[in-house]
């Protein structure tokens, strides 16, 4: 509910400047990082999470900031952030393999998008993707190489 979001946000402005608050708070503000990612406030997502000390910093909060540092155009501190967790979310795989494209690590793109490609719905989306149908053709080129070269040896 969007009324208590505004709420946590009010409790945000008022606490974001104290050392140490209440453990309730900091739940509050994992809900609010969320909703914020949810309603497209990267910025803002990313300020609340990156509040949260170390003991509150989850998969899940990892992840939003990972995410709203991608949706920021911030690709390299996102991989950064990215390659602390263990992705097991192909959306998430798909847009760190972006991530990787658009920082030029062409290598760690395909090892990554690798992983996915045989997700038909995947596959597709990367196609219609200028970023990401680059690293299909170079995928796709490698494995006609290695083809080649196998035929070759028989």
């Amino acid at each position: 509910n969007w009324r208590y979001i505004t709420y946590f946000d009010q409790l945000y402005e008022i606490a974001k400047n104290k050392k140490r608050f209440s453990d309730k708070y900091y739940k509050a503000f994992i809900i609010l990082a969320q909703a914020h990612y949810k309603k497209r406030n990267f910025s803002r997502s990313l300020r609340v999470a990156r509040l949260l000390p170390d003991n509150f910093q989850t998969y899940k909060v990892k992840l939003i900031k990972a995410k709203a540092l991608f949706r920021l155009g911030r690709f390299d501190k996102s991989i950064d952030v990215f390659e602390q967790l263990s992705i097991d979310d192909e959306d998430d795989k798909y847009m760190l393999s972006k991530a990787y494209a658009l920082s030029k690590r062409t290598q760690k793109a395909k090892d990554t998008f690798l992983q996915i490609m045989s997700n038909e719905k995947i596959l597709k989306r990367a196609k219609r993707d200028r970023t990401m149908s680059r690293i299909v053709r170079l995928i796709e080129r490698d494995k006609k190489k290695q083809e080649e070269k196998n035929n070759q040896g028989n």
